[in-house]
């Protein structure tokens, strides 16, 4: 059985970068201020309404820390959290670097910690 060689070659990295819209700090984030998130770092989950966006932090305020969301699929689905830390203070801030995903948030953010 003989081998056919293709007769595409394969693209340079050169165009490959051409073809690639590269990210800036304009390019839109799926969320805006007011919105409420999900956000998994790389240590941990925050829950929060947005209420800044920038360079290197999301200021999250009305939240807290997910301890544990028990199904994942689950908690984003229904809302339902197996563990949550209310942060009553005014603010508290995410590095935008540590950020591993960010998810809507559609249902209630708990007001008492559980």
């Amino acid at each position: 059985m003989s081998k056919t060689s293709s007769t595409k070659r394969p693209r340079s990295n050169a165009e490959t970068a051409r073809r690639v819209k590269p990210l800036t700090d304009d390019t839109p984030l799926p969320f805006k201020v007011g919105d409420a998130v999900l956000i998994r770092t790389v240590t941990m989950i925050d829950l929060g309404r947005v209420v800044a966006i920038g360079r290197d932090f999301i200021t999250l305020t009305d939240g807290g820390w997910v301890a544990s969301t028990g199904r994942f699929n689950e908690a984003l689905r229904t809302g339902k959290l197996d563990e949550f830390e209310r942060c009553d203070l005014p603010w508290f801030l995410v590095g935008r670097g540590a950020i591993c995903d960010v998810f809507p948030w559609p249902h209630m953010i708990p007001k008492v910690s559980q």
